[in-house]
């Protein structure tokens, strides 16, 4: 694209090439969640269904994004049962899936996805997912994740993975 283009009489020919930070697919966002907040459902198929949220600003009690908030949500599937009374987020590999077959070691792509709040507390970004890995271990979250518009996100998060008790089906 040509930005400015002048010439006078007996000039030399000069080339600019002007080069734009970003864009690259080896960038990465990285994204140090400060709260994890979730839910686990119990037995959803043949596995156990813990959904998760991580944030910078937390979540209110009903899971009810914050103002100013950026989140990322996780709809996992594992082999392991929770304890309903606060169950914690199983250690293992899940990576994403698109079919939705809410196997263990998956999470699913209709119920994980990126949110950012404005400060009014709508939408002012929201992504759906084209791949993700996410490794649990102990108290460590690492997740590499890959937006259907091509950015790359690495979230991590350190501490307790205790969610909160089973919401009522009723």
């Amino acid at each position: 694209r040509v930005l400015f283009r002048s010439s006078y009489a007996n000039a030399d020919k000069v080339t600019v090439t002007v080069k734009q930070a970003g864009g690259s697919s080896d960038e990465k966002v990285e994204f140090k969640a400060q709260y994890l907040n979730g839910n686990y459902f119990g037995k959803s198929g043949s596995a156990y269904n813990y959904y998760v949220i991580l944030s910078d600003k937390g979540v209110t009690s009903k899971l009810e994004t914050k103002p100013g908030g950026t989140h990322y949500y996780f709809d996992f599937y594992s082999n392991v049962e929770g304890d309903e009374n606060g169950a914690v987020l199983p250690d293992g590999t899940y990576t994403f899936d698109a079919s939705n077959s809410y196997a263990a070691g998956t999470l699913t792509d209709e119920g994980s996805w990126y949110a950012f709040m404005d400060s009014k507390n709508d939408y002012a970004a929201a992504w759906n997912i084209e791949s993700a890995t996410v490794v649990v271990d102990g108290n460590t979250f690492d997740a590499v994740i890959t937006f259907k518009g091509g950015e790359t996100h690495h979230v991590t998060y350190e501490g307790s993975m205790l969610l909160a008790a089973p919401l009522s089906t009723l």
